[in-house]
């Protein structure tokens, strides 16, 4: 992955704790993504992603932390699959053995990224984003 090298993809982060985005921000900020779409819980994620995409303005890549409170990440990932199947969601886990994490790939997510969150696991993370978008380009 190139460092400093501008993408121009929109990126929702949706985690209860406010330092969690704030670092999943930075680390992305490095890998050259500017534009962020941030929520506090998977009820307002949903709803951002809603308002967002009626803009014409819907994120690329939607980061949802699983355990969040109102709506966690799971439920929150079936709502944005209902209007949305391609978008590219990405969970965030503390425990990588959860009965979520079968439960979200069941449901048909794109990644998982591991907590303590580490810039190798954003990197492939966008890696494997970046193929996707060139497959389906072509």
């Amino acid at each position: 992955m190139d460092v400093g090298k501008q993408r121009p993809w929109r990126v929702m982060v949706a985690d209860d704790m406010a330092p969690m985005r704030n670092l999943l921000r930075m680390i992305l900020r490095k890998q050259g993504i500017s534009e962020f779409v941030l929520a506090e819980d998977g009820q307002e994620a949903v709803n951002l992603f809603m308002k967002e995409s009626l803009k014409k303005r819907r994120p690329d890549i939607v980061l949802l932390d699983i355990d969040m409170p109102r709506m966690n990440g799971l439920e929150a990932l079936q709502e944005i699959r209902s209007v949305d199947s391609e978008v590219f969601i990405a969970m965030v886990s503390a425990n990588s053995a959860e009965d979520s994490v079968v439960d979200a790939k069941e449901a048909r997510v794109d990644g998982f990224l591991v907590k303590p969150i580490r810039s190798i696991q954003v990197e492939e993370l966008l890696a494997r984003f970046e193929k996707r978008q060139s497959t389906n380009a072509s």
